[in-house]
């Protein structure tokens, strides 16, 4: 009989043994459950306002695991800006039925309240809290004691006696455990022995989330500056493209001209230019290079770097077109060149001749007629080929006459279903302006607003330039 109840004995106290090593188990797991969430909420961390959701976690898994748990700060040290940003949670007042007064106290998730206070150098605390932190150890503050901070977000008059002990106890340890970015605090009750080891884990895990926070906005602020630094590049670069276009239309009396450049980027490969030769003749020319923003702005200024010594150095159009193309096929890198469309009107003459490489067909409208035609003259776009040829016409022109230079980047105009304006509509519009004898400024209007009506909200894919040139009327 004793060997019997000996042996039950033993077998109540290994069952004995065996539940406390399963509610230890149990313990062990959802305390590395709890902190896993708290761990997963720090490295979701975008900015410092998320720090709300990492005190709000904190605060909620650790009074899960600790009932006797009435606060909980979260506190980070910007050394950058010489601020320390210290978040604390609690619950809602509004469980309780009392409202706040401070705009900085934010209710999360219903059940939270978290507040905010920042320090810099300036304030008491920030030296008090970085001498405390600087030791690496855990201290802890009383709130029977000076030390201890009002209850943030309530008004400094609010009686504190209206709310019960359960929420604010008469006799709170604040035990803080520092980690390398700054502390996380616990506002409890009975003791810090069985607490500071619990606090500890939740705190590598917000260092965690925050290290790699910081790492974050090291890279977003490295990104940000060569951003930054890229669009002051872009709005140089912007700038002297710019510069290459007239800054007035050319005045020539009995004649009128009208030019735009609209880059469907910041930069473009597009530009115009108009300026009057010594011999009284005036020079009119669209510009269109290979590529998109900066990759076509390289070509364009080997362009206009050459192209005024070309144009004095030559009689004739065709000339100038041949000198051009054999010092760009020279000049330019590989697989890129530049497209071209000139005029050149003689005003004692009254004719335009014309050249053109790669560009769309310039057109001519007469207004004795009420005819427009396309000046259709081919060639290769220039630094393609050593050896290729250009043609000209001359066009007579008569008072009320027109004639309109436009790049690719009309004619492709698309609109929100992808339909592109194309050559039909170019000419129509064109058409229509004429008959109803524009100016040439107007007519310049006239077109440019029909493709920017037609592409209604769709973005600009190709820069878009156009020359109108005019001849008064005689009154």
């Amino acid at each position: 009989m004793p060997d019997e109840n000996k042996t039950r004995a033993q077998l109540l106290s290994e069952v004995h043994d065996l539940r406390q090593r399963l509610e230890q188990a149990e313990q062990t797991t959802s305390r590395q459950m709890a902190v896993d969430r708290v761990r997963a909420e720090a490295l979701a961390m975008r900015s410092f306002d998320d720090l709300r959701h990492v005190a709000a976690s904190l605060f909620r898994e650790i009074r899960s695991l600790r009932g006797a748990v009435f606060g909980c700060n979260l506190a980070v040290i910007d050394k950058r800006a010489e601020r320390i940003h210290d978040y604390a949670a609690k619950r809602s007042p509004r469980l309780k039925g009392i409202g706040w007064t401070s705009p900085d106290l934010v209710e999360m998730d219903g059940d939270i309240a978290i507040g905010y206070r920042e320090y810099d150098p300036s304030h008491p605390n920030y030296a008090t809290y970085l001498s405390q932190w600087g030791r690496g150890e855990v201290w802890t503050i009383d709130s029977r004691t000076d030390d201890w901070d009002r209850p943030r977000g309530f008004a400094e008059d609010f009686d504190l006696s209206q709310v019960d002990e359960d929420y604010f106890p008469p006799e709170l340890e604040i035990i803080i455990v520092p980690f390398e970015h700054g502390s996380v605090s616990l506002h409890t009750t009975g003791g810090r022995d069985d607490v500071v080891d619990l606090v500890r884990d939740f705190a590598e895990a917000v260092h965690l989330g925050y290290v790699r926070f910081l790492d974050f906005r090291r890279v977003t602020e490295g990104q940000r500056l060569q951003i930054e630094e890229y669009e002051r590049e872009l709005t140089r670069a912007h700038d002297l493209q710019m510069g290459l276009m007239p800054q007035r239309a050319p005045r020539i009396p009995g004649y009128d001209f009208a030019g735009s450049c609209t880059p469907a980027r910041q930069v473009g490969g597009d530009m115009y230019r108009a300026y009057i030769l010594p011999d009284g003749r005036l020079v009119g020319f669209l510009a269109d290079a290979t590529g998109h923003a900066m990759e076509a702005m390289i070509p364009l200024m080997i362009f206009a770097g050459i192209l005024e010594d070309h144009v004095a150095g030559s009689e004739r159009i065709t000339q100038i077109f041949g000198s051009l193309n054999r010092s760009l096929c020279r000049a330019l890198p590989k697989q890129t060149f530049v497209c071209l469309s000139m005029g050149i009107l003689d005003p004692e003459k009254r004719t335009l001749t014309v050249s053109n490489s790669g560009c769309p067909y310039p057109y001519h409208y007469s207004a004795a007629s009420g005819c427009l035609d396309e000046i259709a003259l081919d060639g290769y776009p220039l630094g393609v080929s050593n050896s290729a040829t250009y043609f000209e016409k001359v066009v007579d022109l008569a008072p009320g006459d027109r004639a309109v230079f436009c790049s690719d980047g009309l004619v492709e105009a698309a609109n929100s279903q992808g339909e592109a304006f194309g050559f039909d509509r170019l000419q129509g519009t064109i058409q229509v302006g004429c008959d109803r004898g524009l100016t040439t400024a107007g007519l310049h209007r006239h077109i440019v607003r029909t493709v920017l009506t037609f592409q209604d909200d769709r973005t600009q894919e190709d820069d878009m330039t156009i020359i109108v040139v005019g001849v008064r009327r005689k009154r």
